[in-house]
């Protein structure tokens, strides 16, 4: 996994993603909107950083070679929720799969 731990009053989000420019277009696109992008690029660091990681949110990219979309749903016990969209309203705080997380 790279990137540092959250710093209070960040939102960080866990962005698994194997192919490098997608990877790095989506990372890009994530801190422009203030978020703390922790990227990993392996199926094993992102179950790993999804069940003991400090973010408020994950981007998976469920196609990755050997991440198996079943195990993802075992971690729904960890406050995520699987698939979704993300918006944010005029308070500045964002919806995420139906989790409000503040921005």
């Amino acid at each position: 996994m790279t990137g540092p731990a959250p710093k209070p009053g960040l939102v960080s989000v866990l962005l698994a993603e194997h192919e490098p420019e997608v990877a790095e277009m989506s990372a890009r696109y994530l801190r422009r909107d203030g978020l703390l992008v922790r990227l990993v690029t392996t199926p094993e660091d992102a179950l790993a950083g999804l069940t003991g990681g400090p973010d408020a949110a994950a981007v998976l990219d469920l196609t990755m070679p050997g991440l198996d979309p079943r195990r993802i749903r075992t971690v729904r016990g960890a406050g995520y929720a699987i698939g979704g969209s993300v918006t944010r309203d005029q308070g500045g705080r964002a919806t995420i799969g139906g989790a409000t997380v503040p921005m």
